[in-house]
């Protein structure tokens, strides 16, 4: 327990708290089961620590503990809590905690043990919350942490400070919108930054390794993340792997089945599987609902225009990279449909075009509740928007 503590405080000495994370505003921190759930790198740890140090500071009161910690090899969860609240604790921040095997039928015998203890958890998206809360038999409230948004990386970077702006507020006053920020800021090279390096808050902990950091991000939720929640063999984590540069590579297009099937002797049914977890924590984006056509037909996006530089390599590409950024803000707000001409359902209302300067856009002008979002556009037209105003919707 003592090694937990020391842990605890060395942590805390090296945690910032001038910016923080949107959810950090939208968490009820007084609830007594959090539950936080994202993909890697978004920054699960260090908001618990910021709220640790914020809130409590030097107490005894709170403790940070990550559940893949050497520690839990020889001691139990239930051991840590026991001398936690013989020392005076109330408030438990528990990290990585599907590293621990049992974890949700122990939370849950804790909390009734002691009525006094409050949980805060964190971890994968590859859980549904609906398994999670059915395991835990108590009232939870659970909160989902997505990438850094454009508005952020403009509030971390020192550039602008806005309060996200609720995506219906955005598509009724864009045009004023885009008109009060271009006034403040030569945006476009800004937005380009974002695009490139602007996703994850540890870009700026060493920028030269950070593609390669991605990388290996990526490597951690295929061969850690995945077998703590699911069986699969070494040899299946392997193929794995090959199909997630498989789908890097052929983006926006789904890889086609005779080439997955040669090249990982994966049948589709294994790469239907491996495309939801891919969606889960975020590397990908697909519409759930055209798993039921074939694979020749399906658009698969990178989960993010950071991820897709990292494996795609390819920045120029003006269609795909606000194609990527789109989806990867809109589906932080919203259910995002793919539609049949290529355009994308929002929300179930709103139509968007989104792409490239080039293309037309007329066929959109008259149509309810149809927008473009363009990459590169200076200024909003009619229904016409820049990309870039969108980032601002969390």
């Amino acid at each position: 327990m003592d090694l937990l503590q020391r842990n605890h405080q060395l942590l805390l000495k090296g945690i910032n708290c001038t910016f923080l994370r949107y959810l950090h505003a939208r968490i009820e921190w007084e609830d007594r089961l959090i539950g936080i759930f994202s993909s890697r790198g978004v920054g699960k740890t260090t908001l618990l620590l910021q709220h640790i140090k914020l809130k409590f500071e030097d107490s005894r009161e709170a403790l940070y503990v990550n559940l893949d910690d050497f520690w839990f090899e020889t001691h139990s969860l239930t051991d840590a809590v026991k001398e936690f609240l013989q020392a005076g604790g109330h408030y438990l921040f528990l990290d990585e905690i599907h590293f621990y095997s049992g974890w949700m039928e122990e939370v849950s015998a804790l909390l009734d043990a002691n009525p006094a203890l409050k949980i805060v958890f964190a971890t994968t998206s590859l859980y549904s919350q609906t398994e999670v809360r059915n395991g835990l038999r108590h009232e939870a409230a659970f909160y989902t942490m997505h990438p850094m948004s454009f508005r952020e990386f403009l509030s971390y970077e020192s550039i602008l400070d806005k309060d996200p702006i609720p995506l219906e507020d955005i598509l009724a006053n864009h045009h004023d919108l885009v008109k009060e920020i271009n006034a403040e800021m030569n945006i476009v090279p800004i937005y380009r930054n974002y695009l490139e390096h602007g996703c994850y808050p540890f870009y700026w902990q060493d920028p030269d390794m950070y593609y390669f950091r991605l990388q290996e991000l990526v490597r951690k939720e295929i061969c850690r993340d995945l077998p703590s929640v699911v069986s699969i063999s070494m040899s299946n984590l392997e193929r794995a792997q090959k199909y997630f540069m498989m789908v890097a590579e052929s983006a926006p297009l789904r890889p086609k089945s005779i080439d997955v099937t040669r090249k990982t002797n994966m049948l589709r049914q294994q790469s239907d599987s491996l495309l939801r977890f891919f969606h889960d924590v975020r590397l990908i984006y697909y519409s759930a609902d055209q798993l039921g056509t074939t694979p020749a037909k399906q658009k698969v996006f990178m989960g993010d225009t950071n991820l897709l530089i990292s494996f795609f390599g390819d920045k120029e590409n003006r269609q795909l990279m606000c194609e990527t950024y789109f989806l990867s803000q809109m589906r932080s707000v919203a259910n995002v449909e793919f539609m049949e001409n290529g355009d994308f359902l929002i929300g179930g209302k709103y139509i968007f075009a989104v792409g490239d300067p080039l293309r037309g856009y007329d066929r959109l002008r008259f149509v309810p509740d149809a927008y473009a979002a363009i990459y590169g556009l200076p200024k909003s037209v009619f229904n016409r928007m820049p990309a870039w105003i969108l980032g601002f919707s969390y």
